[in-house]
């Protein structure tokens, strides 16, 4: 046997078993611990703006759902979780899974802290009269 082929099944050899070690040590990683090269992120599928005492409302808080002012797309996304939890547009979200929204970010905040398939329960004031709802978030 040549020097040179002794050099190739070395090699192979050794691919081979790094391959094995390599294998056997994901098998003990725990499914959470895999990287996810394209993790989902939560959605609700609204545009809204705060609630600020400039707006003359009867309400202090919460989250106005408007069309957008750039485009022709309304608040509510069409097929979204937001339309299908039944949010119109210029609803007031005040309150998601009972935290008072009193900041322009909380909403977008408490929605990434959630998993795609969470509930999200939502009190919403509609035509002066308060609905409580629950939406299950999508992904994106």
């Amino acid at each position: 046997m040549s020097r040179n082929t002794d050099t190739g099944t070395l090699h192979v050899m050794y691919v081979f078993i790094l391959t094995l070690i390599v294998s056997f040590i994901v098998t003990l990683l725990p499914q959470d611990d895999m990287p996810s090269h394209a993790a989902a992120r939560p959605y609700l599928g609204v545009h809204y703006i705060p609630v600020t005492q400039q707006m003359n409302l009867p309400l202090d808080h919460g989250v106005l759902l408007v069309p957008r002012k750039d485009t022709s797309q309304p608040a509510v996304v069409a097929g979204s979780p937001a339309s299908k939890a039944g949010l119109q547009n210029f609803d007031i979200i005040c309150t998601a899974d009972g935290v008072r929204l009193t900041e322009g970010d909380m909403l977008t905040e408490l929605i990434r802290s959630r998993k795609p398939g969470d509930m999200l329960a939502l009190t919403v004031w509609r035509n002066g009269t308060m609905h409580d709802m629950q939406v299950q978030l999508g992904a994106l």
